[in-house]
C-alpha cells in the first residue's frame, strides 16, 4: 500500500512528503509505549508501515533519477546495507 504513494510524488515535493513520511514514524514510534490498547498499537504501527513502504518507494524512484546510467547496482548496495545494518 505504501508504494501507491507514488503517485503522489508527481504533484508534490519528493523531499517535503519524504520529510513528512520520516516525521510521522518516527511519532508512531516513539509514542508505542503510551497508546492506551493493543488495537490502537497494531493500528499506529499498520500507518508506520505503509509510511515505510512509501518511503521505500520514493528512495528507489530517487536513487535511480540520480544514477541513470548504472541504476542496479546502486538499488542493490542499498539492498546490501540494509541487509548488514539488519544483522
Amino acid at each position: 500500500m505504501g508504494s501507491w504513494a507514488n503517485y503522489l510524488y508527481r504533484w508534490t515535493n519528493r523531499q517535503a512528503v519524504l520529510l513528512l513520511l520520516l516525521l510521522i514514524n518516527s511519532v508512531v514510534i516513539g509514542l508505542l509505549p503510551h497508546y492506551g490498547s493493543l488495537a490502537m498499537a497494531f493500528g499506529a504501527i499498520f500507518v508506520n508501515g505503509i509510511g515505510g513502504g512509501a518511503f521505500e518507494s520514493a528512495i528507489g524512484v530517487w536513487l535511480i533519477e540520480m544514477w541513470p546510467a548504472y541504476p542496479l547496482t546502486i538499488l542493490q548496495s542499498v539492498g546490501f546495507m540494509y541487509g548488514i545494518v539488519s544483522l
